[in-house]
Order: C-alpha cells, then structure tokens, then sequence
C-alpha cells in the first residue's frame, strides 16, 4: 500500500483535510449528539462533546508540544477533542491525565483504555471504553453535505461507486457516507496494525435498513481484522456520525 502520513490522526489523504466539508449547522444539540452516538457505539463505552467556540480549552503540559506548530483553528479543535476525551475518561472513572500526540498523531490513552476523537469546526466528540470490552474502537463526524463530485474518484473504489447508483442513496450523499465509513475504519485499525492507508485500500458495504457497514480488502495484512470490524452510522441535525469497533470476543457481526 501507498501509505501517506497526514497531519491528523484521523483523515486518508486526499489532499485536502475533511475539515475543508465542514458546515456550520445549529441543527443539533450536545445531548442529541452523545446520545446518539452512545446508540451506535458497543455497550460499556463513554461519550462527551464540547462545542469548539472561540475560546481555547485549557491543554495539559504533555500536549503542548503538538501544539506548538498549530494555527488558532486547529488548535481550538484539537484543545476541544481533548476536552471531551477527558471528559468522556471522567465518566468511566478515570482520573484527568494528558493525552500527548503518539505516532500516526494519534491520542496516546491511559493504559487499559480505547478511544477515539473526531471534530468539524463547530463540534468535538470524543468516545472512550476499556480495554477488557474492545480491542480498538473509532469514531468520525462530518457534515451531512454531498461529498463534493471530484471527490468521488479519490473516495470510492469503483465497486463502491457501482453499488451507490444501483442500490444505494443518492450518489453523493452514499459517497460521504462511505468517507466517513473509512475515517472510521482507519482510526479503529491504525492501533492495531501502525499502517497509514488510502481510501482505496479498502472497501466499504453499506446495510442501509439496519444503518451499519462493514470494511474488505484484498491486503492480507488487514484482511481479517476488517472482517471482524463492526460499524454503524447516523444521521442528526445535519451531521453524520459513524463508529468501527473490533470486540475483544473478536465476534463476526451478525
């Protein structure tokens, strides 16, 4: 695989970060959004947003040097995301810690402990659980607007491309549920094999009735541990949020 190393933890590359898509809405509340991705994460886990306003959440010491090359939007966000992980620690009883940067720029977690952080410009969700329950676990929110069209071919495999127009929603909006699918995917694999992908080192099947999608790859090295990935998405208040977990069971979803 061509892997690319981005500057966050979270995106494949395209050349452009997902944060470019992101719309301010007002169409949700904090509660309707922990809510609802407290419905599409497995059981045990914890969930906390913050809103990433004007004003920066105060850093710990172990994360100001990831911060220091930051311009103000993104270190409001990236203060945010760590705001709510904290807070999300907090409501499986763990003690406030610092959540340096660790390779991938990915959050380094307390041990025993999962997690993942996704923001827009507007919103920070972070979701945590313990390790006794999942072997990894990854979330994204995006707006819910139409991928852009010259998006599309960097985004989707072609099969992906020929199961949206035959069976699927309309082209654009199934194209940015499949980004969002695989921003997923990536944060809850990356732990577990350390190997930066691009979006079409893996596919995504889309369930539409039950609202939930799987992950495939012709790479053996990651072949297997996406079949045992279970995901789910949503809709709310003009945002779509999705979540990949690996059980620790390593249980196939049904």
């Amino acid at each position: 695989m061509n892997g690319i190393p981005t500057p966050l933890p979270c995106a494949f590359s395209i050349g452009i970060t997902a944060g470019a898509w992101h719309t301010a809405r007002d169409m949700w509340t904090g509660t309707e959004l922990r809510t609802t991705m407290l419905e599409l994460a497995p059981p045990g886990a914890a969930c906390s947003v913050h809103r990433t306003g004007r004003d920066q959440a105060p850093l710990w010491p172990g994360e100001l040097p990831a911060a220091g090359s930051m311009s103000d939007k993104r270190l409001r966000e990236f203060s945010a995301g760590r705001y709510c992980a904290r807070a999300a620690l907090a409501d499986l009883g763990i003690e406030p810690v610092a959540l340096p940067v660790g390779p991938g720029r990915a959050p380094v977690w307390p041990a025993g402990i999962v997690g993942s952080i996704s923001h827009t410009d507007d919103i920070a969700i972070a979701v945590v659980a313990r390790q006794a329950a999942l072997r990894s676990l990854g979330i994204d929110v995006e707006s819910s607007d139409p991928l852009g069209a010259d998006l599309l071919p960097l985004v989707c495999r072609d099969e992906e491309r020929i199961a949206l127009r035959t069976t699927g929603p309309q082209l654009l909006d199934g194209a940015k549920l499949i980004f969002s699918a695989k921003e997923s995917i990536y944060k809850c694999l990356w732990p577990l094999t350390g190997t930066f992908l691009e979006f079409h080192a893996l596919g995504i099947r889309v369930d539409p009735v039950l609202q939930r999608f799987t992950a495939y790859s012709q790479d053996l090295h990651i072949a297997e541990t996406l079949r045992l990935i279970r995901g789910a998405y949503r809709s709310v208040g003009g945002l779509l949020l999705s979540c990949a977990w690996l059980d620790r069971a390593d249980q196939r979803m049904n």
